[in-house]
């Protein structure tokens, strides 16, 4: 069966194009069914008990149900599996921090985190948090401690009106040696953020939300510097030829290993050395082809909503052969990096405070416009698992009355 597959996008169609099973979702922009309104109203006239009351904190005893505001980790508590994908793209990133704070808002609940390169540094601040929200606000307060360290563009740069950020091709080669010269130079403040970002004992739950990483395997760096830029030039060359990224699962794996396996995924050719994972040696995770590593949650953790952030507005992703599987992309409705010569280069190392908060923005803005045309499509897999139960109870209910009124046990 092919997959559904659908996108969020800052100016175009909502998908998913097909319902995903069991939620069928409404596409389009008309108005979405109220088929949980109407499954009430059938329950109601079946049995006598008041139905859930949505939007109030549980009390135990009570029957309310709460609200789907919460990120639950629990493995196998609802329906579907929500699993979250985020894409590499170095100091892009940042617009993922903005997407995932609205899916917070909006009461997201994931099960699993896949991600390269930044995603995966992202992502693994995310799961080791104990709920989407918080891990949203440890999430920026990271970005925020790190870009202060970076400082701002030495040449400037202005935001246009539609909140692109603008350079003239003096300020691009200008600003670009500068900007790789502090992150040569912050390999320190990598580290600490890596460590600060990682939370080894929350991974190590049985109830924690699964974390893999896309990460390329490449060969022990050769000793000689000059025979080395030959051997990172062979490994980008086999990726393009077809060598793939390994998925690595860092759930139950050592802080060190764990920190070992994120600098890896975003180990840039040139520029960062590879890391070492029980004995492998891995570099940036786009070099294998796998910058959306959506494999990992459809084969692996049998994800059915797989939320992709992508960090490009043309970006493709592979194509999954999956049953069942939805995909809700969300992408940039405008470049996240200058355009013109140097721009994309020169944006992809942007790790400046006035870039992050630009591109933080957006990613809110851009998720939360289209969101609100896929709304109930996050917690709809809660909302049925509660209709579901009810109307079980409530038949239930009435099969026994039957019984008692013709005199059966």
């Amino acid at each position: 069966m092919p997959e559904h597959q659908g996108e969020v996008r800052g100016a175009g169609a909502v998908g998913p194009a097909g319902p995903g099973p069991g939620i069928g979702p409404h596409g389009g922009s008309g108005p979405r069914p109220d088929r949980f309104g109407d499954l009430r109203r059938r329950a109601a006239g079946i049995g006598s008990a008041p139905l859930p009351q949505y939007g109030t904190a549980a009390d135990p005893g009570t029957g309310a149900v709460p609200a789907p505001d919460r990120w639950e980790t629990a493995q196998g508590t609802a329906s579907h599996r929500f699993g979250l994908v985020l894409a590499g793209g170095a100091a892009k990133g940042a617009y993922q921090v903005g997407a995932v704070e609205c899916l917070a808002h909006h009461g997201a609940r994931i099960t699993a985190i896949a991600g390269t390169s930044i995603g995966a540094l992202n992502g693994v601040a995310l799961a080791g948090a104990p709920n989407l929200r918080e891990g949203a606000a440890r999430l920026a307060d990271l970005w925020r401690d790190f870009t202060s360290r970076m400082g701002d563009a030495p040449f400037g740069g202005r935001a246009a009106a539609d909140g692109a950020v603008s350079e003239s091709l003096l300020q691009r080669f200008g600003n670009l040696a500068p900007r790789v010269a502090r992150l040569l130079g912050a390999h320190g403040d990598l580290e600490r953020l890596a460590d600060r970002a990682i939370d080894a004992a929350a991974l190590r739950h049985p109830a924690a939300v699964t974390m893999r990483v896309a990460a390329y395997p490449v060969l022990a760096p050769h000793p000689l510097p000059h025979l080395r830029a030959g051997q990172m030039a062979a490994e980008w060359l086999a990726g393009l030829l077809g060598s793939r990224s390994r998925i690595l699962h860092l759930n139950g794996l050592e802080h060190a290993q764990i920190k070992e396996a994120v600098l890896g995924s975003a180990a840039l050719p040139f520029l960062f050395a590879p890391r070492q994972v029980a004995g492998e040696y891995y570099r940036d995770g786009m070099l294998g082809r796998d910058n959306t590593p959506i494999r990992a949650l459809a084969d692996l953790d049998r994800c059915d909503i797989v939320v992709v952030v992508q960090l490009a507005p043309g970006e493709t992703v592979r194509q999954i052969e999956h049953p069942g599987l939805t995909l809700l992309r969300v992408r940039p409705s405008r470049p996240l990096t200058p355009e013109g010569t140097l721009g994309t280069p020169s944006g992809l190392l942007d790790f400046s405070p006035a870039a992050f908060e630009r591109l933080r923005a957006r990613g809110y803005e851009d998720t939360e416009r289209l969101l609100a045309r896929t709304a109930g499509l996050l917690g709809a897999a809660h909302e049925v698992r509660a209709a579901e139960e009810f109307m079980a109870d409530a038949v239930q209910r009435v099969v026994d009355k039957g019984r008692r009124l013709r005199g059966g046990p």
